[in-house]
């Protein structure tokens, strides 16, 4: 029967003795934003593949007290923007020595039962999209020394720096449009009820209205879903007069109003135009060709990594909110 020896195990201490170096330096080499020069770090890496060694993350962790964790927290929506911002942070996570923690809630659990799971790693940074703090939980946050960042959505009792595109100055650059085009009746078919965007946008779009002399829009109550925005269609139509302007939350409901358009004997732009939000990328596509308002996602993404980093440095920085303005993307579907 043949004897096997299990193989030594590679320390940081077995780096150190080789390169001539202490341990400590050993541990900066692999920590992109230590101090030490370029020469001792590729010297130190050369030992390291040379001998086989791969740091261990966790017991590292355990001697910092710093875990490197940030936790990202998506709620549920199918709206393939949160994808695309999701993408972005996660891309400017990877460029530290952080890593990831992700989860995305389901239907049937509440933002509180998904972070307190997430505390229990020791996360020190939280990141939520489409998501709404609840006062347990800011409570929670602040007492573990956690800071916390909202994308998209914010809470007004939450103790978190905020990234979220200028919902009003968007939908003021829809309307206009609209009226420049020549659309004389107008409709917003809304997102869902409890999203703080939706409120901005919906909010934004009957005020703007109301200071151009429209006082009676149509609004039709949507979920961000493509379905909602096909069946939207027939509660305006049933209402509206022509040509009408049709606002929605986001693209997918637009695409939906398209489509059921396309199924009725309504013309785009002839005698509906059509704006969406997000610019996702079947809005492009030739057979819809959907004016949109587009976010600057990567850079609302650099900017949301680089408040929440500087939050974890220094915890006495007071929370800031952070606006982006959108681009309009005129396409067929108000060119009239």
């Amino acid at each position: 029967m043949p004897h096997t020896t299990a193989e030594k195990t590679i320390t940081s201490r077995d780096v150190a003795r080789l390169a001539g170096v202490s341990q400590s330096a050993v541990s900066r080499a692999f920590s992109p934003n230590s101090p030490l020069s370029d020469k001792t770090r590729a010297h130190i890496l050369q030992v390291a593949r040379e001998l086989g060694y791969k740091p261990n993350a966790i017991a590292r962790s355990l001697v910092s007290s710093q875990t490197r964790f940030i936790g990202i927290v998506k709620g549920a929506t199918n709206n393939p923007m949160f994808s695309e911002l999701l993408t972005a942070i996660t891309e400017e996570i990877q460029k530290t020595n952080y890593q990831v923690l992700y989860y995305e809630s389901g239907p049937d659990q509440t933002l509180d039962d998904i972070l307190e799971r997430i505390f229990q790693y020791r996360v020190e940074g939280v990141i939520l999209l489409y998501a709404n703090l609840s006062s347990r939980i800011t409570h929670n946050c602040r007492e573990l020394g956690i800071p916390v960042l909202q994308m998209q959505r914010y809470s007004t009792n939450a103790q978190a720096n905020v990234v979220l595109p200028d919902n009003e100055r968007g939908v003021a650059m829809a309307v206009d449009l609209f009226i420049r085009k020549g659309y004389r009746s107008f409709a917003y078919v809304a997102g869902e009820m409890n999203s703080s965007s939706n409120l901005e946008r919906q909010m934004g779009f009957l005020n703007h209205l109301r200071d151009c002399g429209v006082n009676d829009p149509i609004v039709v109550q949507g979920d961000y879903s493509y379905d909602s925005g096909y069946r939207a269609l027939q509660q305006i139509a049933a209402r509206a007069s022509y040509p009408c302007g049709i606002l929605c939350a986001n693209d997918l409901m637009g695409l939906g109003i398209i489509d059921a358009a396309k199924a009725s004997s309504l013309r785009i732009p002839q005698d509906i135009g059509v704006i969406g939000f997000d610019d996702n990328f079947m809005s492009s596509w030739p057979v819809y060709q959907l004016t949109s308002l587009k976010q600057p996602t990567v850079e609302m993404a650099k900017k949301g990594v680089e408040v929440l980093f500087q939050s974890i440095t220094d915890r006495t920085l007071q929370p800031t909110m952070y606006r982006y303005d959108f681009e309009l993307i005129e396409r067929n579907s108000t060119n009239r």
